[in-house]
């Protein structure tokens, strides 16, 4: 799995102020040629991954950062007929990928980010808005403020 094109945590504490992140890429590995599988891997966090932490983005960036999954490969049976194509990995979460961690985003602007397998998303996962912010696309578990501005094109 490729995690956190810009920046990739885990475990961790961060307060990322003032801060551009941009025009990074999230790409998941090639599959290849394998005997059992050649099943490509996941890029997840175009701009951010977070992994079990906790991260506040203030007063920041995030703009054309893109999570794309890697290549599939061959599944080789008896180097014959039945070999067949291997699964694709994911591309998910553009600008920021949270999983199982704290990610909070105050007076920033995240639009622009491009995720392979999530529409586009530009944030994927629980993140929590403090306000003030501009957001293009979201997941479902994006927790919006009252004066976010959501889905600028």
């Amino acid at each position: 799995t490729g995690g956190g094109g810009a920046l990739s945590m885990r475990v961790s504490t961060l307060q990322i102020i003032n801060c551009t992140v941009s025009g990074n890429v999230a790409k998941g590995g090639s599959g290849g040629q394998r005997a059992i599988s050649g099943d490509s891997g996941s890029g997840v966090g175009g701009g951010i991954w977070a992994r079990s932490s906790l991260a506040d983005f203030i007063h920041g960036t995030m703009v054309f950062n893109s999570a794309r999954r890697g290549d599939r490969g061959l599944s080789v049976t008896n180097c014959g007929p039945g070999s067949t194509l291997g699964l694709s990995g994911i591309g998910a979460g553009g600008g920021v990928l949270e999983a199982d961690s704290l990610f909070q985003v105050e007076n920033s602007i995240v639009v622009g980010n491009f995720s392979q397998d999530q529409s586009g998303r530009d944030v994927f996962g629980l993140v929590q808005s403090l306000g003030g912010n501009v957001i293009g696309s979201v997941t479902t578990e994006f927790q919006l403020s009252s004066n976010d501005r959501l889905s600028i094109s």
